[in-house]
């Protein structure tokens, strides 16, 4: 089993907890800035990936920056909240990897990552096959691209998305 950090201070860890508590098929985190809405949605996320029998997953944002920056290399970020993960640059692809203990079996879980803001993004991962999916201000993602990630995510026997907002400026 992998062990998921979390908050140490009880308030946040209570909101965080009541925010997973009952994730389902689509899941949306929207809230104002500063709100926890991102590391809510992260542990959702996590606690899905590492008990999930399926393997492969998609992590996508604006961005690769913007995904490294909001979801992966902060304080709770992927590589914080999984420990034994790891983050692959390779060329243009990212991805991160670990592996899992399920049912007595050692299990690799590679979650891809994505940049999503234009028109050509949704090649990217067009051909793949992901059990679930992780967007990052989702709004800000291309449409085209939105489309093909629920697309490919139609065969998992476990299919959960994740999505947070950016808030726009309410004025």
């Amino acid at each position: 089993m992998v062990e998921i950090q979390v908050h140490e201070n009880r308030e946040a860890r209570e909101k965080a907890l009541r925010s997973i508590a009952n994730t389902g098929f689509l899941n949306v985190w929207e809230g104002a800035v500063r709100s926890g809405k991102t590391v809510s949605a992260l542990i959702a996320f996590c606690i899905y990936v590492t008990r999930s029998p399926e393997t492969t997953f998609l992590l996508s944002g604006r961005t690769i920056a913007t995904i490294e920056k909001n979801c992966i290399m902060e304080e709770y970020g992927i590589l914080n909240l999984i420990p034994q993960a790891t983050y692959h640059k390779v060329g243009e692809s990212r991805a991160v990897t670990f592996e899992a203990r399920q049912d007595g079996k050692v299990v690799h879980k590679t979650i891809s990552v994505v940049g999503a803001a234009d028109i050509r993004a949704y090649m990217t991962i067009r051909g793949n096959t992901y059990a679930g999916w992780f967007a990052d201000e989702i709004n800000m993602h291309d449409k085209r691209f939105v489309e093909e990630a629920f697309n490919r995510t139609i065969k998992s026997s476990d299919r959960k998305h994740f999505h947070t907002l950016n808030p726009d400026n309410p004025n």
